[in-house]
């Protein structure tokens, strides 16, 4: 289970800090205030998705503890 996640960290990581620019540059060169909030919504849902990513391996020891 530890090679799956850390598989798919070398996969999340290039892609969220892509997503994460992407969202930023969008959110302040936007000039509409409707799109404006739908690139600080998209930041900050990669942000959280990045993080839970992020502890996935401490989550899954957890659950293997547990159950």
């Amino acid at each position: 289970m530890k090679d799956v996640v850390s598989g798919l960290l070398d996969i999340i990581t290039p892609l969220a800090i892509i997503g994460i620019l992407v969202s930023a540059i969008g959110m302040y060169l936007s000039t509409e205030e409707h799109n404006r909030e739908r690139f600080k919504k998209s930041l900050i849902s990669i942000s959280i998705v990045t993080i839970i990513a992020f502890m996935a391996q401490g989550i899954i020891k957890w659950l293997e503890v547990k159950f």
